[in-house]
């Protein structure tokens, strides 16, 4: 049905509307592939609408700096962000929330030769997370230049969450985000980067609650350049993931990822928005 025109029924200006006054205050469309002259800016679905391709001169970047890392969507940081010396297995379940890289890439059910791939690679190395809201660009756009060297989808729950945490649903989702990274529907990329001092990046997308529409546009063995499309989600809010080798050379975090803002609304100290294509992190 949000493939159909139908779904249009409330892209518009009402007070409740998708293009309403405060709606727009969310999303700068001059930044995006849209005719605003237009009924519903042009868009023919509200998938459309949700996976809205960006200008190019919106969002440019230096593809000649191999050190640096870039963000693959735009997304808010979840706090105590970076999270170094990640364990192969770890008890996730509890209310910390531990991450576990052999859950994360769903090499639990794999031969112990298998897992080895991902435990060489990532055991010791580190996760950074993020939120995207449904006003996000949600597409995937690749963080470094380098071969494709995992392809693939794993997970099958939708509405998981922590039940030792809030009772409040939305916060509960949100809250959730390390289980989800092992629970939920996921595509999941290994990428060799040309660079050896970054080594290989996994990029992990994430369908949060009802979100189960995950498209992907490449395969193993492509070649794809920083900044190039990987794929996208379709519906709803939703999160990622990058796990980082564990030999990557001083790896370090741009000091954005640790800015608040407060929110007057809530009176809550909240992440600021890192927008597609910035830097997220460096290397030597």
């Amino acid at each position: 049905m949000l493939d159909t025109p139908y779904s249009l029924k409330h892209m518009n200006s009402d007070p409740d509307g998708w293009l309403s006054p405060s709606a727009l205050t969310r999303v700068n469309y001059d930044h995006f592939i849209c005719d605003q002259s237009k009924p519903h800016y042009g868009f023919k679905s509200w998938h459309d609408w949700f996976d809205r391709e960006i200008h190019e001169w919106a969002r440019p970047f230096d593809k000649k700096a191999e050190n640096v890392i870039i963000n693959n969507s735009e997304h808010y940081p979840n706090f105590n962000m970076p999270v170094p010396d990640v364990k192969w297995q770890d008890r996730f379940w509890l209310k910390d929330q531990n991450y576990s890289l052999c859950e994360i890439f769903g090499a639990d059910k794999l031969p112990e030769a298998q897992q080895k791939y991902f435990r060489d690679i990532f055991e010791g190395g580190t996760v950074y997370q993020g939120f995207l809201n449904p006003w996000c660009y949600h597409r995937w756009r690749s963080p470094v230049s380098g071969v494709i060297e995992k392809c693939y989808k794993v997970g099958n729950s939708y509405y998981a969450g922590n039940p030792s945490l809030s009772f409040h649903l939305a916060e509960s989702y949100i809250a959730s985000q390390p289980l989800l990274t092992m629970t939920s529907v996921r595509q999941i990329y290994v990428i060799k980067a040309d660079n050896p001092n970054i080594g290989r990046v996994a990029v992990i997308e994430i369908g949060m609650a009802e979100v189960s529409g995950i498209v992907n546009l490449v395969k193993e063995g492509d070649r794809i350049e920083k900044g190039a499309l990987l794929g996208m989600f379709r519906f709803g809010g939703s999160s990622h993931a990058f796990v980082f080798d564990r030999n990557a050379k001083n790896l370090r975090f741009d000091d954005s990822i640790a800015q608040r803002r407060l929110n007057p609304t809530t009176g809550v100290e909240e992440s600021l928005i890192q927008l597609v294509r910035t830097p997220l992190a460096y290397v030597d």
